[in-house]
């Protein structure tokens, strides 16, 4: 019985621990929101201001009247000249941030590995407590 005992307290706590990397991971989520949020509304005011070119300030004119959206430039349905050059600027830009945050993952310190490293052992040890408690017979 006290094999049971054990066995339930660390699956009770494997689920603790993993409850508690899903609440910091939505705090995160939420904090990267909130600064996304505000990301766009200085790059919006940027682009209006002329600062990211004339392509840019000609689009938020565009996305501050609705004809257009970020959205239908980046996906390829405005098909303004201004449109397909910033999708032309983005696609190298995209490119060369793929290429970075590749190399970022590949190094064996990188913080998002370790945690992502750190999840999958937790979930892992709760699998293996979870097919353990099954293996003992019910009592009743």
């Amino acid at each position: 019985m006290t094999d049971a005992a054990d066995l339930t307290s660390a699956a009770h706590d494997l689920v603790a621990e993993l409850d508690a990397e899903r609440i910091e991971l939505r705090a995160r989520t939420a904090v990267a929101r909130s600064r996304g949020a505000n990301r766009e509304k200085e790059i919006a005011t940027a682009r209006r201001d002329g600062r990211l070119g004339r392509d840019w300030q000609v689009l938020q004119q565009r996305i501050d009247m609705r004809h257009t959206s970020v959205s239908d430039i980046l996906n390829g349905l405005d098909h303004s000249e201004e449109a397909r050059a910033v999708r032309r600027t983005a696609g190298k830009t995209l490119a060369r941030v793929r290429d970075a945050y590749r190399h970022k993952l590949s190094e064996p310190d990188s913080e998002l590995q370790a945690s992502l490293d750190a999840l999958v052992e937790a979930r892992n040890r709760l699998a293996a407590e979870s097919s353990r408690l099954q293996s003992f017979p019910e009592t009743s």
